[in-house]
């Protein structure tokens, strides 16, 4: 399978990938992600039982759906509210934000698997009844149950040359030094 390899700022990866990306559809991983995908030659939804342990959040609304979460930038084509969704809800381009390292990958899926999307548009009735369900409008699509790595066309490695800091981690570390106060000192 064919592997794109982009290296560049965060700034300057979005640009690239809005114009390698148009048009199409694909699923954004880490590479804890892609390794899995690569060893059980699929991609499979976030509620999948080998993976359901990885998962952060289930208020997904295609997670639920037992779904594959996409970025569908074929059939929603509204450039206006495209570039809203992508610059304020779903950054797909910020590897940081989405791969939490400094190297995410990209799976691009052949078109003939297009016919098999569930898009935005096919379920947004349903999600305004139960919107207490994460989903990018006009952006996010999904396919059910899996996708085989026979139908992703490309690979694409993204690799930000900018250095990755959790700030998770940080923000653990700075809460432990600081000093609890004992009993006495609040009754003080």
């Amino acid at each position: 399978m064919k592997t794109l390899n982009i290296k560049d700022t965060q700034r300057k990866l979005k640009n690239k990938l809005c114009k390698e990306l148009k048009g199409k559809v694909f699923h954004v991983t880490s590479k804890i992600g892609y390794d899995g995908i690569l060893n059980d030659k699929a991609i499979y939804p976030s509620n999948h039982k080998n993976i359901k342990n990885h998962v952060w959040s289930c208020s997904k609304y295609f997670t639920n759906c037992n779904c594959i979460s996409l970025v569908d930038l074929y059939n929603n084509t509204n450039t206006r509210l495209l570039l809203n969704a992508i610059n304020t809800k779903y950054r797909f381009y910020d590897i940081h934000t989405m791969a939490s390292s400094n190297i995410g990958y990209i799976f691009v899926l052949k078109t003939d698997i297009y016919q098999e999307l569930i898009t935005w548009k096919d379920v947004k009735d349903d999600w305004l009844k139960n919107c207490n369900q994460n989903i990018v409008p006009h952006l996010e699509s999904g396919i059910k149950n899996k996708i085989l790595l026979s139908d992703i066309e490309y690979i694409i490695k993204v690799e930000t040359i900018e250095k990755y800091v959790d700030y998770s981690k940080l923000y653990t570390d700075i809460l432990s030094r600081i000093r609890t106060p004992s009993h006495d000192d609040i009754l003080s």
